[in-house]
């Protein structure tokens, strides 16, 4: 968690908004600590939202990789 400052890189961080393993506060933290990282919470998923919403998975990571600035460097 500490060198969380130091991503470069365009970050999405992805969960579902009713995980009871990482709650939607620790992944609003853990994004909270990326430069510019973007936060999806995907309603109506658990644990394990590629499975219980793939459809709403698909389209934020789609829509992520469409928008995303990434540098040369990477």
């Amino acid at each position: 968690m500490n060198r969380l400052g130091e991503i470069t890189v365009p970050t999405l961080v992805m969960a579902g908004a009713e995980d009871f393993v990482y709650p939607a506060e620790h992944q609003k933290e853990l994004a909270a600590r990326i430069p510019n990282a973007r936060l999806v919470l995907i309603e109506r998923a658990g644990h394990n939202p590629h499975d219980e919403q793939t459809a709403k998975v698909i389209r934020a990571v789609r829509d992520f990789m469409a928008t995303a600035n990434v540098p040369a460097s990477c």
